[in-house]
């Protein structure tokens, strides 16, 4: 035995007596938390301090949790260091919650600065940040464990030594090592000669470990450089990219697991979220992680709770999901029958041009700008009407209007809101007399047609039931009055019909007085119309205008703000109608102008949330976000999060991505997302990095290229198809040095078009995989076919045959299913970012190239990249033309 297989043991044997002791010291702590709730609520009054409350039960039941997962994984890795002293420092290491140890041996978390040194390479020196002060250490020796608990003790599967001199090393177990016969136990002694020697027992290198579950790989100890960004400050805004299976979303989740834990952030990082508290959601819910299918929502789930933060369907959401509940609920974009929304939402709608969907940033920029000019417009417009209108009444307050108008930094919208909140209290008693008087006059008219015909009013709503919705409004309506539509959801049709008929006659009024034309086909016209002879007489209808008139103008500068975030939906039908008028940005119009495609509601959303967040960053806003006139202000602002993560970037298009952004806290502008160029398999999905840098110029993009998935065979396929298919190599990824995974060549099968040809083939193909992986158990397989209609006619026919080696194939429909245990699982391929397996087959790879030319080369890219070991593919003729010189890498069968 040499000195380093002794030194091996012993400190196994040490590891296995400290998981132990670890175990019982938080079982001892779960027993005594049990009556903690009761004594620390009774000095709370929790009739006024409801927040202190809340607080005090997310601490007990996070140390209770904490205490629990010590208790099932006591440490994850064990570290020698030697501080600035020469002392020699032995650390455990904690994936996050901690117990007081006796003796020497210390342990820490990892999200703690001291937990860091199981992420620094052996020989290399650290200086670290502790209570203030600064703390050096070179690292001498490292372990990482994977503990598991088999009666009648602690064990550590597939643990890596490494330490100065010698490593890393692979040991398979722990207590196999620690294996002592004694010498008359013959049977003992032909077992332990049958195992193998220490020799067989600690192996060179790092080792594969088979995947036999669906669930996200864990890496409960990050490499050097992803540690570095897992610590950076939670302000920072990052963009990850790396190829596949380099550990990008584990990156992700640790990081959030690590800034929801206060105890552990520099101080000021916690200054930071103090400032936000108050606001709504506690800092430990005030997250949001976006994925782009339901499926991976579900895959990293297991992974949240390994980290012990509790993820609901409320904190990790699709996209999809997310912006239309925003869009409905929050910001009345979409039509509901509560709201007045003025788009019906068409998933399936796209009437943008290819130019649009490749540079969708510049489409945006446009509509901003429309929408900027629009609302200028509209001040400028009360100005003009004001001018003529002026009497001893009024004079001093246009004269303030115009001059803000005229001072105000041109095209500063915000500006003018900050000059007009000064004066708002002169103009708002002003308009109120005014509206208060022309009421008086339209109700004397509204009363004697209804004196004249008692049906009147059913006779108007039956009328107005026939209207079509989406008739053209008057765009200087709405400022004849401040009631809004919002007022006729939840109406009678009596009211309905009572509020439509007085704004009408507002509208006629306001023409009457100007000597105007009524629109032609506008609703006012329309109603003129039928009422006829009920019509208010000329001089009632001109007295009225003269007050409407004002009202319209004065109108328009009274809570003026709230109309930058509010009309941004008419903004956008405007500049639709107009777009087309000028044939750019679209390449036809909507069937029914009330419709909407996803990508412009995104659009509608981002311009909403940027107008909003341009305002709340005013002190004369936020100071008094509580008020009633800032309430949509308030809605919006309680939409943001602490934090935001997205994996799966570049799947999302610019314009998405920017939503997410614009939905961090004001103060933290926490925002962190992870991708690949090359794994962008929609047309709208962010393609370079001068799309990410338009999103917000505070993004700090690093790359990670080293792979921890894939053997050395699949990784070098995956780098000549990138070089095929003309992607770029630049996040090409490089397997660890010490890495012993070879693995096994691709496998092909052409001319295989009939579904039960295909079906013999995968079978065969799936038996070579549970007798070449040999671990007692069939290892996770995915089929990945072209469509969802493919999905389930092939798990049948997979089933039929698999059936004699007791393996059952799962039709994962619609991405909804993750299959269970050793379920052969079979996928639409658009469904399966993200996941992993230990082996993947594609089914038509032809018919796809032929389907969606400019997208296949990324398909089959994603679907290689999600095996770790086992790559096959099928095709109904041959190979495609461009994937013609890796047919080389082939071959016919692992046997």
């Amino acid at each position: 035995m040499t000195d380093n297989q002794q030194h091996i043991k012993n400190v196994s044997r040490e590891s296995l007596d400290t998981f132990k002791s670890i175990a019982l010291k938080a079982q001892q702590k779960l027993q005594e938390s049990q009556g903690i709730g009761a004594e620390a609520f009774a000095s709370v009054n929790t009739m006024t301090d409801g927040g202190a409350v809340k607080r005090l039960g997310s601490i007990s039941s996070s140390n209770r949790e904490g205490y629990q997962a010590l208790t099932s994984e006591p440490a994850i890795s064990r570290v020698v260091a030697i501080d600035e002293e020469g002392e020699t420092n032995t650390f455990y290491i904690s994936r996050k919650s901690t117990v007081p140890l006796d003796g020497d041996i210390k342990l820490a978390s990892y999200h703690s600065p001291i937990g860091r040194l199981a992420s620094i390479t052996v020989g290399n020196e650290v200086t670290l940040e502790i209570g203030g002060s600064s703390h050096y250490y070179e690292v001498i020796e490292k372990v990482r464990y994977k503990p598991q608990f088999e009666k009648p003790d602690w064990d550590s599967k597939h643990t890596v030594f490494e330490g100065d001199g010698y490593g890393p090393l692979t040991v398979e177990s722990l207590r196999a090592l620690l294996v002592h016969v004694k010498e008359e136990d013959i049977e003992a002694a032909l077992d332990a000669l049958l195992a193998g020697g220490d020799e067989d027992r600690i192996l060179e290198g790092l080792r594969h470990e088979v995947r036999t579950s669906m669930a996200l790989r864990d890496q409960p100890v990050l490499d050097s450089f992803q540690d570095e960004i897992f610590r950076l400050p939670i302000d920072r805004q990052l963009l990850i990219m790396g190829p596949p299976g380099t550990g990008k979303t584990t990156t992700l989740i640790r990081r959030l697991g690590q800034k929801l834990d206060k105890t552990f952030l520099e101080p000021e990082e916690k200054t930071l979220i103090d400032r936000t508290s108050g606001e709504g959601l506690l800092h430990e819910q005030s997250w949001l992680m976006f994925t782009p299918t339901d499926l991976l929502k579900h895959f990293v789930k297991e992974a949240f709770n390994r980290e012990q933060v509790p993820a609901s369907d409320q904190r990790i959401k699709t996209w999809e999901s997310h912006r239309n509940d925003v869009a409905r609920n929050v910001l009345g974009i979409l039509q509901s029958q509560t709201s007045s929304g003025k788009f019906i939402l068409k998933n399936q709608l796209n009437l943008l041009n290819q130019e649009v969907e490749e540079n969708p940033q510049v489409w945006f920029e446009a509509l901003q700008e429309f929408h900027r000019s629009r609302i200028l417009a509209q001040l400028e417009q009360g100005v003009a009407i004001l001018e003529p209108l002026r009497n001893e009444t009024n004079t001093k307050l246009i004269d303030s209007i115009k001059s803000i108008m005229a001072t105000a930094k041109k095209g500063s919208v915000v500006a003018i809101y900050r000059a007009l909140e000064q004066i708002e209290g002169d103009v708002i008693p002003f308009v109120k007399l005014l509206k208060s008087d022309s009421d008086k006059e339209i109700r004397k008219g509204f009363i004697q047609a209804y004196n004249k015909n008692r049906e009147f009013l059913k006779e108007l709503a039956a009328f107005l039931d026939k209207l079509q919705l989406d008739e053209e409004l008057d765009t200087e309506e709405e400022f004849d009055d401040d009631s809004g539509d919002e007022s006729l959801v939840s109406a009678t049709s009596a009211q309905k019909a009572e509020k439509t008929y007085n704004k009408a006659i507002r509208s006629l009024a306001r023409y009457k007085y100007l000597k105007r034309s009524v629109p032609k086909g506008s609703r006012a016209e329309k109603i003129r119309e039928w009422l006829g002879e009920r019509i208010p007489t000329d001089d009632m209808l001109f007295t009225i205008g003269a007050s409407i008139a004002i009202q319209n103008g004065l109108r328009r500068f009274v809570n003026a703000s709230r109309r930058y975030v509010s009309e941004a939906p008419a903004t956008y039908r405007e500049f639709r109608k107009e777009s087309l008028k000028k044939q750019v940005w679209y390449s036809a119009a909507p069937g029914n102008r009330r419709h909407v495609g996803t990508m412009e509601l995104d659009a509608i959303v981002l311009l909403m949330l940027k107008s909003a967040r341009e305002l709340l960053e005013q002190s004369y806003i936020s100071r008094n976000l509580d008020s009633h006139r800032n309430a949509l202000l308030k809605l919006v602002a309680d939409q943001f999060r602490n934090q935001i993560l997205v994996d799966e970037a570049t799947d999302f298009s610019p314009i998405q991505l920017a939503c997410m952004e614009a939905l961090t806290h004001l103060k933290t502008r926490s925002f962190f997302a992870c991708g690949d160029f090359n794994q962008r398999i929609t047309r709208w999905g962010t393609r370079s990095h001068e799309q990410i840098h338009w999103i917000t110029n505070r993004m700090d993009t690093r790359s990670i290229n080293t792979v921890y998935r894939q053997s050395r065979k699949l990784n070098e396929f995956a780098g000549e198809l990138l070089e095929v298919l003309g992607s770029t190599l630049e996040n090409h990824g490089e397997l660890p040095e010490h890495m012993h995974h070879t693995g096994f060549a691709p496998v092909l099968a052409e001319n295989c078009s009939e579904l039960n040809e295909v079906a013999v083939w995968l079978s065969e193909r799936i038996r070579e995989v549970e007798q070449s992986a040999n671990i007692g158990q069939m290892p996770t397989v995915a089929v990945l076919v072209n469509s969802e209609e493919e999905v389930r006619p092939m798990a049948d026919a997979l089933n039929e045959l698999l059936e004699e080696v007791n393996l059952r194939a799962v039709a994962c429909s619609e991405g909804q299913s993750l299959g269970e245990g050793t379920d052969v699982r079979v996928f639409d391929v658009q469904h399966i970012k993200g996941l992993e397996f230990e082996a993947v087959f594609f089914v038509g790879i032809d018919n796809l190239a032929k389907k969606l030319p400019d997208l296949f080369g990324k398909y089959l890219y994603v679907g290689s990249t999600r095996a770790s070991t086992y790559f096959g593919m099928t095709c109904e003729e041959t190979l495609p033309n461009d994937l013609q010189t890796l047919k080389k890498r082939f071959t016919n069968a692992w046997e």
